[in-house]
């Protein structure tokens, strides 16, 4: 493999490291997407009804779980100099924790936050107007992946199962780290077609 920074070959532990860097965000932020898709489409049937009818609409879907329920709900951050965030004066190397999930529930940018509306993100309204994957340098390296990846998988389940819901009498398990929306269990019920 060829590939430099700035003019430098990069070593063999360079390129593993961004590898598995690769390997760990397209694969976190993927099952997460997923899981959380998967419950938009249960706890929101007419969400499943509308994905059936149309397909075409998966991406913007996508995007609205993806504001609904982020995949990585925040990272740590240094500020890199003296500054002021929403009347905070915030000091050169202060450490920040961004929020990804609660800058996605702000009802000042999206009316009814924490409901799931698949058409909030449509063609005509534009796409992609959250920080689910962060933004600028910061923004994840798995984001496409995660995008591809899970809009595959449930564009199979609608595919191959003619209903998808929550199995009674199971609860939600918690969050499987503090950093990461990924739930530990969400079991559904599925009718082949």
């Amino acid at each position: 493999m060829q590939a430099e920074v700035d003019g430098r070959h990069l070593r063999d532990t360079e390129l593993i490291a961004f590898l598995v860097l690769l390997f760990v965000a397209g694969n976190e932020t993927t099952t997460n997407l997923i899981n959380h898709a998967v419950r938009a489409l249960v706890l929101y049937p007419s969400e499943q009804r509308r994905l059936r009818e149309r397909p075409e609409l998966m991406p913007a879907f996508l995007e609205e779980v993806l504001r609904w329920e982020s995949p990585i709900q925040g990272f740590y951050r240094r500020a890199r100099k003296d500054t002021e965030i929403g009347g905070v004066q915030v000091e050169k190397d202060q450490a920040l924790l961004v929020l990804y999930g609660a800058a996605n529930h702000d009802p000042a940018k999206y009316e009814c936050p924490a409901e799931v509306d698949g058409a909030r993100f449509a063609e005509e309204t534009g796409t992609r107007d959250h920080p689910a994957f962060g933004a600028g340098i910061h923004y994840c390296l798995g984001a496409n992946l995660a995008r591809i990846g899970s809009g595959i998988a449930v564009g199979l389940l609608l595919e191959r199962f003619s209903e998808i819901k929550e199995l009674e009498g199971f609860e939600p398990g918690g969050w499987a780290r503090r950093s990461s929306a990924g739930r530990r269990a969400f079991v559904v019920s599925v009718t082949a077609r």
